[in-house]
């Protein structure tokens, strides 16, 4: 991943370096091939045109660019750094991260292809969180993920089912949970009859 601003100027917090994917291939002779690309998500060509951040960093405090204590938590723009997990399923390869949409990749050359809405199961910009399970249903492997978004006070959370032969959602179910617009789901538990979560105190 990145660590610094195109200026230069070292990152706070590491979480808010930009994703690199990593491939190593295995030929039948014994070697092996290392490959390794950088996201190229809009947000960092956008920031490589202009030779400087324009987005305010998720886990520091505001843009790096800039020396505001004010941001965040008080600007939302924040970067999608696609630098969180890495999903392969239906024979597609995508970056994930916390807060935004996954980015699609070449499965062999881990070019970026660009930001994906999972078959327009998400809106353009809306979470797909990093964190997956993948589970035994009924003698088939299942991809479960979530996201989450605020709709006020209250939280909206979405829970995806994904069926081995696409990236099209098999299930969706939507929750809205009165009061938790503030609580931050990272991660989840599923077992055959529940999907676990844990609503972490902000404070």
């Amino acid at each position: 991943a990145i660590f610094e601003t195109l200026s230069g100027q070292k990152l706070i917090q590491p979480f808010d370096g930009d994703g690199m994917a990593v491939r190593i291939s295995f030929a039948g002779d014994g070697s092996a091939r290392f490959t390794n690309r950088l996201i190229m998500t809009d947000n960092l060509k956008e920031e490589m045109e202009a030779g400087k951040s324009l987005y305010a960093a998720t886990f520091s405090r505001g843009n790096p660019n800039r020396k505001s204590i004010l941001s965040p938590p008080f600007s939302l723009n924040f970067k999608n750094v696609a630098n969180t997990g890495i999903l392969l399923w239906a024979n597609e390869l995508y970056a994930l991260w916390e807060q935004g949409n996954p980015h699609k990749m070449d499965p062999h050359t881990l070019e970026t292809i660009g930001s994906d809405t999972l078959m327009d199961a998400l809106n353009q910009g809306e979470p797909f969180a990093a964190h997956y399970r993948i589970m035994d249903v009924g003698n088939e492997d299942r991809l479960m993920g979530f996201g989450t978004g605020s709709k006020g006070l209250d939280m909206d959370l979405r829970i995806f089912e994904f069926k081995p032969e696409a990236m099209s959602p098999h299930s969706t179910r939507r929750e809205v949970l009165p009061k938790k617009g503030f609580a931050f789901l990272h991660d989840f538990v599923v077992t055959p009859d529940y999907y676990i979560f844990h609503l972490n105190p902000i404070v």
